[in-house]
């Protein structure tokens, strides 16, 4: 498939697709703006997509933040030997278009990126258009919060990921300290309200377990309110 190309599967609309396509042209400046880095999301992102490897899934792409900072496998050129390690193909998946050309724009506008195995797709998290165990890593960054029926979007993970492989999750979570986990239930629908739906006080752990994946690795940052995960299929 061409890189950077867009496979407009997902025809059914909804009231994310519809709100995501309206952010599209101004949405970094939200996710990729001075917060996050003021948060350390940057710095997180690039230590869990750094560990990406093999035939690697990134579900809700959005804008395409992340794919500059995927490593890729290098192949071996007139007897050289270089390390078996890093990403052979990416296939990114978002369900909305207007999203998806802001990602095709990066693709195509990076040195670094226009010459790399990246599909990109329309298709709903909930409902991957994969076979089972089609992936040996999956990506998802600051999705969860704003996918409809996010306990879905796990299980299809587990669905296409394979038996060997690994989910990479960075996610709005509720915090395990008790009074500030209160105050984001409280304040719940104000935030979504304010900040594109996104929901940020789900228990990622619960939903994990829900969804058949179990966290081999757990660390909470932002006050326990951000969680970065790599998760495996449960035995």
């Amino acid at each position: 498939m061409i890189p950077g190309h867009v496979h407009a599967e997902a025809k059914a609309t909804s009231g994310v697709q519809e709100q995501y396509d309206k952010f599209a042209p101004t949405y970094d400046v939200l996710d990729g703006g001075q917060a996050p880095e003021l948060f350390g999301f940057d710095q997180l992102r690039s230590q869990l997509i750094g560990e990406v490897s093999g035939r690697a899934l990134e579900v809700a792409v959005g804008t395409g933040l992340n794919l500059p900072l995927y490593r890729w496998k290098r192949t071996a050129v007139y007897g050289a030997s270089f390390e078996n390690v890093g990403v052979e193909d990416l296939t990114a998946i978002d369900i909305s278009q207007g999203m998806l050309t802001e990602a095709v724009a990066r693709v195509k506008g990076s040195p670094l990126l226009e010459d790399k195995p990246i599909t990109l797709k329309q298709a709903n998290a909930t409902n991957l258009p994969f076979a089972d165990e089609s992936f040996d890593s999956i990506v998802d960054t600051f999705s969860l919060c704003v996918i409809e029926d996010p306990t879905a979007a796990l299980r299809e993970m587990a669905r296409v990921l394979r038996p060997t492989g690994t989910a990479f999750l960075l996610e709005h979570s509720r915090s395990d300290n008790r009074l500030l986990a209160a105050y984001q239930d409280l304040t719940s629908s104000a935030v979504a309200s304010s900040s594109k739906g996104c929901v940020w006080n789900q228990d990622v752990e619960y939903m994990l377990k829900e969804a058949g994946l179990t966290p081999k690795y757990l660390s909470r940052h932002v006050a326990g309110t951000v969680v970065l995960i790599k998760v495996v299929k449960t035995a």
